[in-house]
């Protein structure tokens, strides 16, 4: 839902940007471009599951790109380069140029169009590859988010600085500053977290972490059906918010063991499962 009301908000900014341009450089010719463009990038094709799309747009540029770096027999990049605190020299400005094309948001746009909309994927191939870059590290698995209370405790002032830029809209140059600061020291930080809490072995984690997958592809429709059934209930907004996700995940939950887990859809999302295993 969140996605499809940050979908709404910008697929008119970007329309008028172009039409703007459009008509800079032919009038009604350039109007037409505008509406091809946006026709192209930002028609609702795929909704929520936008971003499994891009997903696969990334892996596929992975394997072309692993593909000629094994050709070219390139070297992998060093430990320090990647793993040690001098990486912040070179992620943040890496990720600051294409949030820099994305001005009026805390964090990316979405589009859900044919085509990836291009600052968009290059923006999420930044972080799928610098995942890449630190698979396998030991240095990685053994240091990359111990300071995770330093992370969060540094992020949550960034936090209410780029909520008040986008009150403020100043959507400038700062705000994309704070926004790729904010959002690398919130990965290294929930990183750490993950590791210290759930490193062990749990099968209660294991089950949520099989069902949300399924949860993910399939909330949209029961979270719709459950805010039109409660909204006229007369609450306040937050108790008919922790109503609608708690019924949501619960009925998704229940379809996952009954008619997912243990079937070919289940197999499909997870893998083979078997009850009591």
């Amino acid at each position: 839902v969140l996605d499809y009301e940050r979908i709404q908000k910008t697929r008119p900014k970007i329309a008028a940007m172009l039409k703007e341009k459009g008509a800079e450089e032919g009038g009604s010719v350039g109007v037409g471009l505008a509406g091809l463009v946006m026709l192209i990038f930002f028609a609702p094709i795929f909704h929520h599951l936008w971003f499994l799309y891009y997903l696969a747009w990334l892996v596929a540029g992975f394997l072309l790109i692993t593909w000629l770096l094994g050709k070219l027999k390139w070297k992998a990049l060093p430990d320090w380069l990647v793993t040690s605190p001098l990486r912040w020299l070179w992620l943040l400005p890496v990720t600051f140029v294409p949030q820099l094309l994305m001005p009026d948001d805390f964090g990316p746009a979405t589009a859900t169009g044919f085509l990836p909309w291009p600052p968009i994927l290059i923006y999420y191939a930044i972080f799928f590859g610098f995942g890449a870059l630190c698979y396998g590290r030991d240095s990685f698995e053994n240091k990359t988010g111990k300071l995770w209370p330093l992370h969060f405790g540094l992020a949550v002032p960034l936090l209410f600085a780029g909520l008040c830029l986008v009150r403020m809209k100043s959507n400038g140059p700062l705000l994309a500053a704070v926004t790729v600061a904010f959002t690398w020291l919130m990965i290294f930080g929930f990183i750490g977290f993950f590791r210290h809490f759930f490193s062990g072995e749990s099968k209660f984690i294991r089950y949520i972490s099989d069902s949300s997958y399924w949860l993910y592809i399939m909330h949209l429709p029961v979270i719709m059906f459950v805010q039109a059934w409660i909204s006229p209930w007369d609450l306040p907004a937050f108790p008919k918010f922790l109503i609608a996700c708690a019924l949501t995940t619960l009925s998704l939950l229940v379809m996952y063991e009954f008619i997912v887990r243990y079937t070919f859809i289940g197999t499909l999302l997870n893998g083979k499962r078997t009850r009591g295993g």
